[in-house]
C-alpha cells in the first residue's frame, strides 16, 4: 500500500513539472514578449483655466501628440489601443514666460511603458493685456484715389483683448473700404482687423465689438489726357535759334476733382533757360502739377529736346537743285530674253540728265555712282520699244527730272 502510494506521488510530481515546461514553453513560443508603438497619441492640457484667473495665456504649442512604446506579451499589447492610453501635462504650477513641463504618460496594468518619444513640452506662457484703439478707414480698390469728402464709423474706439507679445505688434486698428463696391446711400456693415506696421492682420486677438458701421460719401475722380507745355525763358546767342522744343512724353492724362480738372488744358515744365545753350539739348525736367490733380503714370519727369540751329547750319540745311550726269554705259538692263540681244538708241548721247533736291551737305558730297539705272524688259519681245527709265530710289534727296526718260530699245534675236 505504501508503495502504490509513493508511486502515485511520483507520477503527480511528474506531470505537474511537464505542465510547467510545457505552459513555459506557450509563453515563450507561443505568446512571446513584444514592443509595439503607438503614434499621435493626443497630449492633454490640464488646468488651462488656473492660467486664465490668473490672467495668463498659452501662446504656443496649441496641440502637443506623442509617439509611445510599450512592451509586454503578444496578446496583451495586442488588446489595447491607442485610446487605452493617456499623456498629459499639468499647467497648475506654469508662469508666465517659457518653460519646460514634463508629460505623465499611462499605459494599462498589463503592459510596461517602453519608451516616449518626447518627456517635456515647452509652453510659452504671456500675460493677458487689452488695449482700446480708433478705427480707421483703408481705402481699396481700383478708383481707391477718389476722395473721401465725409465719413463715419460708429462706434470709432474698440477694445482689443490678448497676449502682451500680440497687443504689441498692433500698428493700427482698420476697416477695409473698396470704394468700388460702396452702395448708394453709403452706409456699410464692415468687420475690423488689427495689422501690424507692414499691414498683415494679426490673429489670435478678441476684438470687441469686431462689426462696425461706416457712413461715407465719395467724390469720385475723373481723368483725361492733356498734353505737355514746355515753359522756355530767356534768349539764344545771336547767331542761334531755337528750331525745335517737343517733350517726350508729349501728353499725359491727369486725374482729379471735376472742378479741379475741367479749366486745364494743358500741364507745364519747369522753366528752362536758354541763355547758356549752345547746341541741341535733352533736358530731364519737372512737370508742374497743380494742387488737388494727380498723374496715371507715377513719374514726374519729362524730357524736353531742344534742336538748336545756327547761321552755318542753316545753310547747309537749305535745299536746293543739282544737275547729275549719269553716263549710258551705266544703265543696266534687265530680264533680257534668252537668245536674243540689246541695244540702245545711237543718238541718246553720253549721259542721262537727272535732276535731284536736297540739302547743300548732302548734295556736295553726291555721286552719279549714287544713282543706279534700269530698262525693264520683261515680256518683251523682238523689235523695237521705248522703255521707261527707271532709277532707284535715294535717302535724302528727291529726283526732280530724267531726260530722257524714255529710251528707245532694239531687242534682237541672236
Amino acid at each position: 500500500m505504501s508503495k502504490m502510494k509513493n508511486k502515485n506521488l511520483t507520477i503527480k510530481i511528474l506531470a505537474l513539472f511537464i505542465s510547467i515546461l510545457l505552459w513555459s514553453y506557450v509563453r515563450s513560443e507561443v505568446n512571446p514578449k513584444i514592443v509595439r508603438e503607438f503614434k499621435g497619441i493626443n497630449v492633454e492640457i490640464m488646468n488651462q483655466r488656473i492660467l486664465n484667473d490668473s490672467n495668463l495665456l498659452v501662446l504656443e504649442p496649441k496641440e502637443v501628440k506623442v509617439s509611445v512604446k510599450v512592451s509586454g506579451r503578444r496578446s496583451d499589447v495586442n488588446s489595447i489601443s491607442a485610446e487605452d492610453i493617456t499623456a498629459e501635462v499639468d499647467l497648475s504650477e506654469a508662469t508666465e514666460g517659457t518653460q519646460k513641463i514634463p508629460i505623465d504618460v499611462k499605459v494599462p496594468f498589463k503592459v510596461d511603458l517602453e519608451d516616449v518619444s518626447k518627456r517635456y513640452v515647452s509652453f510659452e506662457i504671456d500675460k493677458l493685456t487689452s488695449i482700446e484703439k480708433e478705427v480707421e478707414i483703408n481705402i481699396k480698390g481700383e478708383n481707391k484715389e477718389d476722395t473721401i469728402k465725409e465719413s463715419s464709423i460708429s462706434p470709432n474706439l474698440i477694445k482689443i483683448n490678448g497676449p502682451s507679445l500680440l497687443i504689441e505688434k498692433i500698428s493700427k486698428v482698420i476697416v477695409d473700404i473698396d470704394v468700388d463696391k460702396i452702395n448708394s446711400n453709403g452706409i456699410m456693415k464692415l468687420p475690423v482687423k488689427a495689422v501690424d506696421r507692414k499691414g498683415n492682420k494679426i490673429e489670435g486677438l478678441e476684438i470687441s465689438p469686431n462689426m462696425v458701421e461706416v457712413s461715407l460719401s465719395v467724390s469720385r475722380l475723373k481723368s483725361k489726357q492733356v498734353p505737355i507745355k514746355p515753359k522756355v525763358i530767356g534768349t539764344l546767342n545771336n547767331d542761334l535759334k531755337l528750331s525745335t522744343v517737343i517733350t517726350n512724353p508729349s501728353t499725359l492724362t491727369i486725374r482729379g476733382l471735376e472742378e479741379n480738372i475741367k479749366n486745364i488744358s494743358q500741364i507745364e515744365t519747369e522753366e528752362i533757360d536758354l541763355k547758356n545753350i549752345q547746341s541741341d539739348q535733352n533736358i530731364k525736367t519737372k512737370l508742374m502739377i497743380p494742387k488737388g490733380i494727380s498723374i496715371d503714370n507715377e513719374k514726374e519727369t519729362v524730357t524736353v529736346i531742344l534742336k538748336i540751329e545756327t547761321s552755318l547750319n542753316k545753310d547747309l540745311n537749305k535745299e536746293l537743285e543739282k544737275e547729275i550726269l549719269v553716263p549710258i554705259n551705266q544703265i543696266s538692263l534687265e530680264n533680257v530674253k534668252e537668245g536674243f540681244k540689246t541695244s540702245l538708241n545711237s543718238n541718246l548721247g553720253d549721259n542721262i540728265s537727272i535732276k535731284i533736291k536736297g540739302e547743300k551737305k548732302i548734295l556736295d558730297s553726291f555721286k552719279p555712282g549714287d544713282i543706279k539705272l534700269s530698262l525693264n524688259l520683261d515680256g518683251l519681245v523682238e523689235g523695237t520699244h521705248n522703255v521707261k527709265l527707271i532709277a532707284s530710289s535715294l535717302k535724302e534727296v528727291t529726283i526732280q527730272s530724267i531726260v530722257p526718260d524714255i529710251i528707245e530699245t532694239k531687242i534682237e534675236a541672236l
